[in-house]
Order: C-alpha cells, then structure tokens, then sequence
C-alpha cells in the first residue's frame, strides 16, 4: 500500500454517517437515479456492446460509453444525479472549463506532487506525538495495532513513488479488453448492459458529464478530461466505458519503441498506480503490454 492511498483511506474512515442514517430509504433513492438520470440510455446485450457503441458513435447523437450491468449504471448515476441532493459540485461546463487551463501530464504531476507533500506532512507530523491518534486500518480483515500502524507510516515515508522497472517480458500481459461487459465471477459476458450518451462531441469529455473522479487517488474529472484530450491527441485514444471505478478506452496508435512505451507507462503510473502496484508489477510490463494490444485499463481501488 502507498502512502497516497494509505493516508487517503485512513482519511476516509467514518465518513458518509449522515447519508446511513436510519430513515434514509436508500432503495426509494434508487429508483428516483433511473428517473432523474438526465441523458440517453440504451440497453444492449454484453456481447453485442462493443458493436451498439460502434453503431451509436457513428450516428451524431453524442459520446456513447458503456457503463456495465444496472448495479454500476446506479453508481454512475448516483455521481450525476447528486447524493442526498448534493448541489455544491461543478457543472460539466465548469469542469470543462477548468480541463481547458490543464496541460497534461504536467498538471498531474504538479497536483501528485502537492497530494504527495500534504501526505508526507501530516504523516511526519503523527510520528512526531507519541500520543497521536493513528488511523484505525484493516488489512485483511484484522484491524492493525498502533505498533503496526504506526511501522507502515514510517516506511511510507521511505518508500519511492518510482515504479520498479522490471525486465522486458518475452510475453506482454494479457489485455482486459472491454472488461466492463465481462461478469468474472461468474465468468461469462453480462446479459444486459447500459449504454449512456452523454452530450458531447469527444469522449474525453465523458468524465465532466458523469461527474466521474475525485475519490481515492482517482484524479479530479477536469484531470481525466486533460489527460484523455491529450491521449486522444497523441494515440486517438477512446473512452469506451466507464464503471464505478474502472476506465476501459481503445487507442488507434500504440506507441512503436520500448523509450516511448516506458515514458508513457510512466505517465499512466501517475495517472493510476494500481496498474502495477495492484497489477502488472512492473514497468516493463505495462510498456510490453501498452505495445502490443490497443486497448487501455484504468482500474482504481
């Protein structure tokens, strides 16, 4: 665990009381997403979405994207519509506004670097008070001691944000594909999916529209907006479909040496870490794989 994702979910413990609270009738809020959900939603069978997005992309209607079965068309709906009435967000204009002043990957690594300093402050500043109340973290179902909590901290402070680069692999890993169609635990393709057409002409724009981004070390939307202008500009990359917390795009140029396939995993590390802290392990991995397959995924715990 990274000491960005580390503090961020210690940060997190206790939050959303209010939106539990006893009279709340979640199942009532539900049913009100499927009506107040403001834009174009088509059905179509797992197996034959690629081809319906296809097909609605060409028809001048907006960005098609694929958002999975109903439970993850409820979560992304519960990022437009709102949760509890929540007024307080942006716009999708203000936040293509605030994507336009972006320059990617500049801008995310300078907002890394700012997270990554307020992180490293508030850590050193527990160590220092022996009477600090750490956070209170599970792993693996066991709650961890104040002794243990406390040996994590100190070794996130330690630990580099370099990705370890690894060796060249013979075989590049698999792609997910389209995974947002795929039910792994059951393993086979979702029966029914859900194709959302946001308003818009480029399908970086999605994530303005679908309010998508800004927990966890998943990047503000008006960053995802930059990164995926500046991706689709560089490898007309695509945002196919986006679940609660996983981005699935298709690019139309891989990048052709191993020096730009390394530079542009960096970039996607700073992007989102768990495609090798939590996935392919290595650098060199994600560069073999960003080679050979065109098809990216983002995936954010």
């Amino acid at each position: 665990m990274r000491r960005r994702e580390f503090m961020i979910g210690a940060a997190a413990l206790g939050l959303g009381d209010a939106a539990m609270a006893q009279d709340f009738d979640y199942a009532a809020f539900q049913a009100g997403l499927w009506q107040r959900f403001p834009y174009e939603r088509i059905e179509t069978s797992g197996a034959g979405a690629l081809a319906e997005w296809t097909r609605l992309k060409s028809a001048g209607r907006g960005a098609p994207i694929i958002v999975g079965p109903d439970d993850e068309f409820l979560r992304i709906a519960e990022g437009v519509v709102g949760f509890l009435g929540d007024t307080s967000r942006p716009s999708p204009q203000e936040i293509l506004a605030a994507a336009a002043s972006l320059q990617h990957p500049e801008s995310l690594n300078e907002m890394r670097a700012t997270e990554d300093a307020r992180s490293r402050a508030y850590i050193e500043q527990m160590l220092r008070d022996p009477n600090a109340n750490l956070p209170r973290v599970s792993i693996g179902g066991v709650l961890q001691t104040d002794e243990e909590t406390r040996a994590e901290l100190e070794a996130s402070l330690a630990e580099g944000h370099a990705p370890p680069l690894g060796e060249w692999p013979s075989v590049p890993p698999q792609s997910a594909g389209l995974s947002i169609v795929q039910d792994y635990r059951r393993r086979k393709t979702f029966e029914k999916v859900h194709i959302v057409l946001v308003p818009a002409e480029h399908s970086y724009e999605a994530p303005a529209y679908l309010q998508w981004g800004g927990w966890n070390a998943c990047p503000a939307p008006e960053y995802q907006v930059a990164a995926f202008r500046s991706w689709y500009q560089r490898y007309g990359a695509e945002i196919v479909g986006i679940a609660g917390d996983v981005i699935n795009a298709r690019v139309t140029r891989r990048p052709t040496t191993r020096e730009e396939a390394l530079a542009l995993g960096r970039e996607q590390y700073v992007y989102c870490n768990d495609l090798i802290d939590q996935g392919v392990g290595a650098l060199s991995n994600l560069a073999a794989g960003l080679m050979a397959d065109d098809w990216w995924f983002f995936w954010w715990d």
